[in-house]
């Protein structure tokens, strides 16, 4: 295990020493020079270890042979003592010879099956334990029907910890999600807004507390139902090396020659400049590693990630169902202001045709236009309300049991303020006294 351990690091800093992704850092950073000395230190670990079983190996069987052999020769020795007394025949003495041969090799061979079958074990042991573990942690099959299209997800008193960790990502959060609508999640790094959006697809379930749509707790849902009906868009999804078509189909195979579907889902995501800009098209290969393949920039990635949203969310899947929920997390972090823009716009035309978008961003002037904003401060639920209740909200907290009272209104204000013109002086604080909130926003 120590040996699979340090040879497993030695390829994975090999790979980092190797693949395009790092070769800008390593290069501009000088880490070159630090991933190289501590692979040679995992390689130098591994070959050590290796050379200490083999030389423990090899003493062994050294061993083994030296008592094979001393064993071998008193046998006949002893025999040679009968013959030459004449306590033994000639003829009697050849069969014992023959005899301790094959019962000799007959023990080595058991003695090697004995060895092989515990070497055997401990894969097995392993693999047994793998399995028990994975059947703890497995997504259960079947459970009850959840409603294709409900009116609201509630959210009630959930708290969520990590393996690992003591302090819970989410603490006692109870919230509604209506159907149709745009419902922002906002708050600082670490607030808890991903792991609630990810509780809410179903990729985990909450340690304390329920989530219904409507009625039906999807503790007890057919999980299979639930991503079913769930679009996810995250900020860090995953860039498959596949073909474009293949990647914006993922999950619709049937559509994978659909040009009005595959030309919906590029209008929506503004995909037309991209295709056009490559020889081959839907069939360009995402994985410059390849032939003919190409790579592709953040911003360009959203764009074909936020057309597999599309695709995904206007099409019916193998199950009959079609998605109702679409969670965007962050998804215009790398897009410029004219096409961010244009891809809020989007999100909203998706909410007029009766998808609930649950918008993650701390990108304030987004989620002014949502229909609904909660706030969330170190994994408890502090604000929820519109964007004019929330900025009307002075941060008025008598009972202390908001301690994030405000919390949008001033983080609001802030990011209005690094756009706002202003005579040379002194930078905003933290707490603006009394700022005027802007008379108009361009983006209701």
């Amino acid at each position: 295990m120590a040996w699979l351990q340090h040879l497993r690091a030695s390829q994975l800093i090999a790979q980092l020493l190797t693949q395009t992704y790092t070769a800008a850092e390593i290069r501009v950073h000088g880490v070159g020079t630090f991933l190289l000395h501590h692979f040679e230190r995992m390689a130098a670990a591994s070959d050590a270890e290796q050379a200490r079983l083999a030389a423990a190996g090899a003493r062994t069987k050294v061993a083994a042979a030296a008592a094979s052999g001393l064993a071998f020769a008193a046998t006949f020795g002893l025999l040679g003592l009968l013959v030459s007394t004449g306590h033994l025949a000639l003829a009697a003495a050849g069969t014992a010879v023959v005899a301790v041969r094959t019962g000799a090799a007959n023990v080595g061979g058991l003695l090697g099956s004995v060895n092989q079958l515990f070497e055997e074990a401990l894969y097995v042991g392993d693999l047994q334990t793998l399995t028990t573990e994975a059947d703890t942690r497995a997504i259960p099959t079947g459970g009850a029907d959840l409603p294709e299209r409900p009116a609201a997800i509630h959210v009630e008193d959930v708290s969520f910890t990590y393996p690992g960790r003591t302090a819970p990502s989410l603490d006692g959060v109870s919230l509604v999600v209506p159907t149709g609508r745009i419902v922002a999640l906002v708050g600082d790094n670490g607030a808890g807004k991903s792991t609630l959006a990810r509780l809410l697809c179903g990729l985990y379930q909450p340690d304390r507390g329920t989530i219904r749509w409507d009625g039906v707790d999807t503790a007890t849902a057919d999980r299979a139902q639930q991503f079913a009906s769930t679009v996810l868009l995250p900020q860090d999804f995953f860039r498959w090396p596949l073909t474009l078509r293949a990647i914006v189909t993922t999950g619709r195979p049937g559509h994978h020659d659909d040009a009005q579907v595959l030309g919906a889902a590029a209008e929506f995501a503004g995909m037309a400049d991209l295709l056009r800009q490559q020889d081959r098209g839907w069939d360009t290969l995402a994985a410059k590693g390849f032939e003919g393949g190409v790579d592709f920039s953040g911003g360009q990635w959203q764009r074909i990630g936020t057309a597999r949203t599309h695709l995904r969310a206007t099409t019916t899947g193998t199950d009959g169902r079609r998605p109702f929920l679409v969670v965007a997390d962050e998804p215009t972090s790398a897009l410029d202001p004219a096409a961010e823009v244009r891809a809020f716009d989007r999100l909203r035309r998706l909410a007029d045709q009766g998808l609930t978008v649950l918008l993650i961003t701390h990108r304030l002037a987004a989620s002014a236009s949502a229909d609904l904003i909660h706030v969330l401060k170190d994994g408890r639920l502090v604000e929820q309300g519109t964007h004019e209740e929330l900025m009307a909200a002075d941060g008025a907290d008598p009972d202390g049991d908001r301690p994030g009272a405000g919390s949008y209104r001033t983080a609001y204000l802030l990011q209005a303020q690094q756009y706002a013109t202003r005579l040379p002086g002194p930078r905003p604080t933290a707490e603006p006294a009394e700022p005027a909130e802007p008379a108009e926003r361009s983006d209701r």
